[in-house]
């Protein structure tokens, strides 16, 4: 398989192949984040989200929790910023 710059070329460059075998051997896999509809958000908490995308049977980051204050937000993501190079997938985004 060709080299990709980051995890989002390799996506984008496997959703446009026209070869089905080629797309299969990429071996994509992804979790799913987001739930919109009509490009807005459908639930009030991003956690009612995710507990509905799984729900549905979509591949859901185990690695979440839900916060209440903006500090317990902020130690969340220290604490996985930290963690970063050790996940056994890629990630996008800074």
């Amino acid at each position: 398989m060709a080299t990709f710059a980051n995890p989002r070329n390799a996506t984008a460059g496997t959703v446009r192949q026209l070869e089905p075998s080629i797309t299969a051997q990429r071996r994509l896999d992804y979790f799913t984040y987001q739930l919109l509809k009509d490009g807005r958000t459908y639930f009030d908490r991003h956690s009612k989200a995710l507990a509905a995308l799984q729900a549905a049977g979509f591949k859901v980051n185990p690695n979440h929790k839900g916060g209440e204050e903006l500090e317990e937000v902020r130690q969340f993501i220290q604490h996985w910023e930290g963690k970063r190079d050790s996940l056994p997938y890629e990630l996008t985004g800074s």
